[in-house]
C-alpha cells in the first residue's frame, strides 16, 4: 500500500484530461462537479458465474466475500476547471483495485502457467490503480480514450471494459479478468459499483 500510494499520486497530477468544448460558461462545470467530483467507496462486486478465489471449498458471485481486499478498492472523479478563462475542464476518473497474484516458493507465477489449482500456491492481492482520460459529457456512459494501460503493469491495471452511471449517480465499472480459482483459471466479467462517499478528494 505504501508504494502503490505515492504512484498513484503521480499518476493524478501527470495525467490530463482533454478539453471540453468551451462552455459558453461555468454552470455546466458547476453541474458536473457537484454531481461527480469526489471519492467513491466500493458497494457491491459481482462475477457473472459462481467462482471460488479464496479457496474455502464455496462457489459465490459475489467478489467482496470471495475477495477481503475488496474493501480497499475505490474510484476517484476529478473534475477540475484548466487554467484558462474560457471556462473549460477537464474529467479525470482514477480506479484503485486490488490485482490478485500466485507464487510458489516466493515467485510470482504468470497465471498462464497456473491453470490448474495447486494447494502449494499461494494467493495474495496487490493495490494497482489506473487513471483514465474521460470525455467530459456525462451522460449515463463515462466515455474514456481507448488503449490507456492497456496491459496491466507492476502498479497499473489494465483498461475496464465500460464504466456507466446508473440513475442514483453510482459509479459501473465492467471488467473482464482471468482469476485463478479452486476450479483453475477462469475467465469472468466483474461488475463493480462505487457510491460516493466525500465531495473531497
Amino acid at each position: 500500500m505504501k508504494k502503490i500510494i505515492p504512484i498513484f499520486a503521480a499518476v493524478l497530477l501527470l495525467i490530463g484530461c482533454d478539453k471540453n468544448e468551451a462552455p459558453k460558461n461555468l454552470k455546466e462545470f458547476n453541474t458536473l462537479h457537484n454531481q461527480f467530483h469526489g471519492k467513491y467507496n466500493i458497494v457491491s462486486s459481482s462475477s457473472n458465474i459462481p467462482i471460488d478465489v479464496n479457496l474455502d471449498g464455496k462457489v459465490s458471485t459475489d467478489l467482496i466475500e470471495e475477495i477481503l481486499a475488496l474493501k480497499r478498492s475505490f474510484v476517484e472523479i476529478r473534475v477540475r476547471l484548466n487554467d484558462d478563462t474560457d471556462g473549460s475542464y477537464n474529467v479525470l476518473l482514477s480506479v484503485l483495485w486490488p490485482e490478485q497474484t500466485v507464487s510458489y516458493n516466493g515467485g510470482l507465477l504468470p497465471l498462464e502457467t497456473v491453470s490448474t489449482y495447486n494447494s502449494s500456491f499461494n494467493v495474495n492481492y496487490d493495490l494497482k490503480g489506473i487513471s483514465l482520460k474521460c470525455d467530459s459529457k456525462i451522460d449515463s456512459n463515462i466515455r474514456f480514450e481507448p488503449g490507456q494501460n492497456k496491459y496491466s503493469t507492476k502498479y497499473y491495471l489494465s483498461t475496464p471494459s465500460t464504466i456507466k452511471v446508473d440513475k442514483t449517480s453510482r459509479i459501473v465499472v465492467t471488467t473482464n479478468r482471468t482469476v485463478y480459482s479452486s476450479s483453475g483459471l477462469k475467465e469472468v466479467k466483474i461488475i463493480t459499483i462505487y457510491q460516493k462517499i466525500s465531495n473531497k478528494l
